[in-house]
């Protein structure tokens, strides 16, 4: 395989290396070794200069000439005669991007070699008439070859040598690296299986001054590199990471963000972000912005970061709710970005369509059911208002923090402790669907925490037994009566934080009652 591609270079290296060792001796100077050089003129012979040498360049003139500035072919993305890897997950925006760059190119009235192996004329032609591109120019402009077969016979790089020669384009993109590859029989794990796929065809595009771009794929959104050898990244001058930071489709514009992460001669931004989608009228849209500014829907008030946002929550979560992280990941794995998410959320609370609240320590988000979203609530399409998770879901019993009474309907400082306990684990249905008694503290109790213990045998609160201890006190106060002398009942087994909220979830989900949901919780403990 390597003899078929490098045989013609090696056959005239080889050629001229007998040529320059049946000459004279080797000389220094213009001189023999053996030759007395006050005999020989320095004009007598002139020296003969190595294959090798005829390819110097005096880095000095140059340097005194000036070090030009980099020309791009397109400013922040592509460097004028330079290799670039365009990669990134699947439907990240790397054929819209490449799209974009042709159209470009072709109405600048420059040349494009389009080497398609993964979608098909349709697709990219469909993309650059709906990007802009000049009709009347494309095929001018343009040569689109779908589903090349390329590999590394002799007959094959000598048609595309040939095709460079003669088309002679400013760009050639290669759509995708992996489909080249393997028409090769080469392997992206190894890196000389790139070198040898470099060697036959980008290396030859770049070193005719022609720029270069090369779409490749990684693992997951995630990744930061090209999936496969880390020699991709070494055969080329420049790669990018494609991802999609805002959804886009044919209706709505979103945002595609491309991330340096090779750049040898640091000319290149950082960071570079497109508006990207459809604008409603047929066209799509893919212009270089600081960041898409979103409008909100005029019917639910709604950006669309928002509106994926609640949407991952709703399907993906139902009204079981999410933690941020896992609300997170799932959005950042829909190709959403960080800073948005968190945008998102806070915007979904202030505006009412999220509840946020802590339990066990941890920041839970419950979306509220609304029929006009117009995606179902997984497991929960039939749950209104009337539901004990479908209207205020964020009031809890009180903050803990807040308003504690020492004494009214509190016996001591324990029993204090352990109904703040109850009302940061419990949200304020579940927890008096599970006997904590919260329906029966009356109104003028002097405190907003409205619950008591996590359930007890004979069906007594605790405002039952402080009703108990307060008879015949005239101030309604506590009397002193001895302990032996108060209601005895069985202390219940408190509910642990799973427990909790696996009670809340069968709530949820079953329909169950309070009793039941915790019976079925302890099982023969209940």
């Amino acid at each position: 395989m390597n003899s078929k591609l490098y045989g013609d270079h090696t056959g005239a290296a080889d050629a001229a290396y007998r040529a320059l060792r049946d000459e004279d001796p080797p000389k220094r100077n213009g001189h023999s070794k053996n030759a007395d050089v006050s005999d020989v003129s320095s004009t007598q012979r002139a020296p003969k200069q190595s294959p090798l040498l005829a390819s110097r360049i005096l880095l000095g003139k140059r340097l005194k000439e000036g070090v030009p500035p980099p020309d791009y072919q397109e400013p922040s993305v592509i460097v004028r005669g330079q290799s670039h890897l365009l990669f990134g997950a699947t439907e990240q925006g790397k054929t819209i991007i490449a799209a974009w760059l042709a159209k470009q190119a072709i109405n600048r009235g420059e040349r494009v070699l389009y080497l398609d192996a993964e979608n098909g004329w349709k697709i990219v032609g469909e993309r650059l008439e709906k990007l802009g591109a000049d009709i009347a120019k494309i095929d001018e402009n343009l040569v689109y070859i779908p589903f090349p077969e390329l590999d590394l016979g002799r007959d094959a790089i000598n048609a595309y040598l040939a095709a460079l020669e003669e088309f002679d384009p400013d760009l050639v993109i290669f759509d995708s690296l992996l489909n080249f590859l393997m028409q090769c029989g080469l392997s992206e794990d190894t890196s000389t299986d790139i070198e040898a796929w470099a060697q036959a065809y980008s290396y030859p595009a770049r070193n005719r001054g022609m720029s270069v771009a090369i779409l490749d794929h990684t693992g997951n959104a995630e990744d930061n590199r090209p999936r496969g050898s880390s020699r991709k990244l070494q055969v080329v001058d420049f790669a990018q990471k494609v991802r999609k930071t805002q959804p886009f489709d044919r209706n709505t514009v979103g945002e595609v963000t491309l991330v340096a992460k090779k750049d040898r001669p640091s000319v290149l931004p950082k960071v570079v972000k497109f508006a990207v989608g459809g604008t409603g009228d047929g066209r799509i849209q893919c212009r270089m912005c600081d960041g898409v500014i979103e409008i909100a829907n005029s019917k639910d008030n709604l950006k669309p970061s928002e509106r994926h946002a609640l949407e991952l929550l709703r399907v993906e979560f139902g009204l079981n709710g999410a933690t941020k992280p896992q609300w997170r990941k799932k959005y950042m794995a829909d190709n959403g970005s960080s800073s948005r998410f968190y945008d998102a959320a806070k915007a979904l609370v202030d505006k009412g369509w999220v509840e946020a609240r802590k339990i066990v320590g941890d920041e839970w988000f419950f979306p509220i059911p609304d029929t006009s979203m117009g995606t179902n609530i997984r497991a929960h399409d039939s749950l209104g208002t009337g539901h004990p998770m479908g209207t205020s879901l964020g009031t809890i019993l009180a903050d803990a923090n807040n308003d504690v009474p020492t004494t009214s309907w509190a016996s001591n400082s324990a029993e204090v402790s352990q109904i703040v306990g109850d009302a940061q684990r419990c949200p304020r249905d579940a927890q008096s669907e599970m006997g904590t008694g919260q329906n029966d503290v009356p109104k003028d109790a002097h405190t907003p925490i409205r619950g008591g213990h996590v359930g007890t045998d004979a069906g007594h609160s605790s405002t039952d037994r402080m009703a108990e201890t307060n008879k015949g006190s005239p101030s309604g106060g506590p009397d002193h009566v001895e302990d032996d002398h108060l209601p005895q009942h069985a202390e219940p087994r408190r509910l642990t934080p799973d427990e909790v909220q696996e009670a809340q979830r069968l709530i949820i989900v079953k329909g169950l009652s309070g009793k039941e949901a915790r019976e079925e919780v302890l099982g023969e403990e209940a």
